[in-house]
């Protein structure tokens, strides 16, 4: 059972159906909607995928895996590109980096040690 309001944030990202998405209502100094994708597999585990339009903290789009496992849950995120905190424009070396390319390929090695 999943306890406390980040437990019943949670709770309510895994009950939404994949494409359907959610507006959290207590955040209202910006308009971050996040939307249920298809499930991913993470260390064999069917882990639930997000897309959210942008972050708490982030200016751009986040990847959001929630991987359920023995009564307790793991939430990795993830940007979708190096953004400039001023114009979201990609900036630096690594500017043309596929993060979310990069994540998916550790993630497709990830395993829980016993």
């Amino acid at each position: 059972m999943v306890k406390g309001r980040e437990g019943r944030d949670i709770q309510h990202l895994l009950n939404l159906e994949i494409g359907r998405s959610f507006k959290d209502p207590t955040i209202t100094e910006l308009d971050i909607i996040t939307t249920r994708k298809s499930n991913q597999k993470v260390a064999e585990i069917d882990s639930y995928t997000f897309e959210t339009n942008q972050g708490w903290e982030i200016p751009g789009p986040l990847k959001k895996v929630i991987i359920s496992r023995e009564n307790s849950f793991y939430l990795i995120t993830i940007t979708y590109s190096n953004l400039s905190n001023y114009n979201l424009t990609p900036i630096g070396p690594d500017k043309d980096i596929d993060y979310v390319k990069i994540f998916d390929q550790i993630l497709a090695t990830f395993k829980f040690l016993p």
